[in-house]
């Protein structure tokens, strides 16, 4: 999928108006020259950074949202490959 989306993706690599990122929606984000799916999970109006999840790698970034790219339905087929655990006492 690295290889469709670094395809799709880099036809339409161009800076996009800033919108407001929506937690729970997904999008792509370029990183260290490969797309990567991530999950928007805060974004703050003020600044225009968006907190995001790699749901295929397993860390959390800030972004400006002017550098996501909505994910396009074809690259949501695959099932995450991490889950995101929150704090969970015992």
């Amino acid at each position: 999928m690295t290889n469709e989306m670094t395809s799709y993706y880099d036809k339409i690599n161009k800076p996009i108006s800033s919108v407001a990122c929506i937690p729970g929606d997904f999008y792509a984000v370029l990183e260290e020259n490969y797309w990567h799916r991530v999950e928007c999970t805060d974004f703050n109006n003020e600044t225009g950074i968006a907190t995001v999840f790699f749901i295929d790698q397993g860390y959390v970034e800030q972004y400006k949202s002017d550098v996501l790219h909505p994910l396009d339905k074809r690259f949501n087929t695959l099932p995450f490959q991490v889950t995101q655990l929150f704090d969970i006492f015992f």
